[in-house]
């Protein structure tokens, strides 16, 4: 009999409260990030309070989910701490309810590739 690994936890939440709870409880967080500036600012605050927790911030799983991110903007996330880049925005949403899938995928292949240079 295999086991199955534990599944890791992420909250999807913002503010303080919510970085204090990623950096007690959660194995990470992915919020939605308005800039790459206030995705910076989130992630030192959230590593100071990990670290202060008494975890290690290096192990949190950090998605920024963002809409349409330039080559600049995805290292800035990265570098920031990001694991992950969800690509996504109400208008996708609104796309993606009214069929109109395949439009979504071409708009977003351009961001795909630029990921794929950083």
């Amino acid at each position: 009999m295999t086991s199955l690994a534990t599944p890791s936890v992420l909250l999807r939440a913002r503010g303080h409260k919510a970085r204090e709870r990623v950096a007690h409880t959660y194995d990470g967080w992915y919020p939605f990030v308005q800039s790459p500036a206030a995705f910076e600012t989130n992630m030192a605050m959230l590593r100071n309070l990990t670290a202060e927790a008494g975890r290690n911030p290096d192990t949190l799983q950090m998605t920024a989910i963002v809409d349409g991110p330039s080559v600049v903007d995805l290292k800035r996330h990265r570098d920031a701490g990001a694991s992950r880049i969800v690509v996504y925005s109400h208008q996708t949403r609104k796309d993606g309810a009214e069929g109109k899938a395949l439009e979504v995928v071409k708009r977003l292949a351009p961001v795909v590739e630029r990921a794929q240079r950083v």
